[in-house]
């Protein structure tokens, strides 16, 4: 079963959810809305989305899971970031909240402005607080309100809700990357904003299900997980989220956007993963059935 905004959201539903588990993709979109006009080349923004997570995770609705997956480009407006992570001083009359942070500070806040690896501009000219406001309203505060009526949903039934937020990572960091530049990522990275956003047990199966499966697990490190988590945990009232990264020189050819032919493999070892994780939700449900 599918819903959908057109151009912000779609959200594929199992045909029945028997585990209080669910997922979200905000960085797969690609599509380009009518009033985006970069200067970069294509390729080149959409390098900075998630290319094919939505795929790799695609599965999950038929394992029993809803998954949500963004329309738009994360460049366009990043729903992965709070809607006052703004600094005025780089737009043309922003009148609105602001609270910038470090991300800002780099060229990637709420609307991105520079491309990675080299801080190129995405714009020929600055952002107006109409345009602004226009992506706020219209893709940004949509997205975030479709996920929580699936996690309100899904804890309403349950009594609990676990959530896992997808995204994939580049191969090395680079100069728009807190870590620094040049510095190789393990496979997989795994946050829970430093133990404050799940239970213990939902990320320890996570991470222990992965190595399993032969992979390197890092936990929050370099990521620790950003404003998707930080809405959306919430352990005092059994609402437990948590953020995967992904090495894309698992799945990805060089030019950042091709499946390589290791793609059907990894989606396998996430397709069980997946289980896995359905599974240690379904056992959190305190025998409370679903209705």
């Amino acid at each position: 079963m599918t819903d959908s905004l057109p151009g912000v959201y779609q959200i594929t539903r199992p045909t029945e959810q028997l585990a209080p588990l669910v997922l979200d993709s905000p960085h797969s979109g690609m599509s380009k809305p009518d009033d985006f006009d970069p200067i970069v080349e294509e390729t080149l923004w959409k390098a900075m989305c998630d290319p094919l997570v939505d795929q790799l995770f695609g599965d999950a609705p038929s394992l029993g899971a809803p998954l949500l997956m963004a329309q738009f480009p994360r460049v366009y407006i990043d729903a992965n970031r709070a809607d006052d992570d703004i600094e005025p001083s780089l737009f043309a009359g922003w009148d609105g909240p602001s609270k910038p942070t470090e991300k800002s500070e780099l060229g990637k806040g709420l609307f991105w402005l520079n491309i990675k690896p080299d801080r190129r501009p995405i714009y020929a000219s600055p952002l107006t607080g109409a345009e602004m406001w226009h992506r706020i309203k219209h893709y940004h505060r949509p997205y975030h309100a479709a996920l929580k009526t699936l996690l309100d949903q899904t804890h309403n039934r349950f009594g609990c809700v676990y959530h896992i937020n997808c995204h994939s990572m580049r191969r090395l960091s680079g100069t728009m990357d807190k870590e620094g530049p040049g510095k190789a990522r393990v496979d997989i990275v795994i946050s829970d904003r430093d133990g404050t956003s799940s239970e213990p047990g939902f990320g320890a199966c996570a991470v222990e299900h992965l190595r399993n499966g032969g992979l390197t697990v890092a936990i929050n490190d370099p990521f620790k997980g950003a404003e998707i988590v930080s809405r959306s945990g919430a352990p005092e009232e059994n609402r437990h989220s948590i953020q995967i990264e992904i090495n894309r020189g698992l799945y990805l050819e060089r030019d950042g956007l091709t499946a390589s032919k290791d793609f059907p493999d990894l989606k396998n070892t996430l397709n069980d993963w997946l289980r896995a994780m359905i599974r240690y939700a379904k056992e959190k449900t305190n025998g409370i059935p679903a209705v």
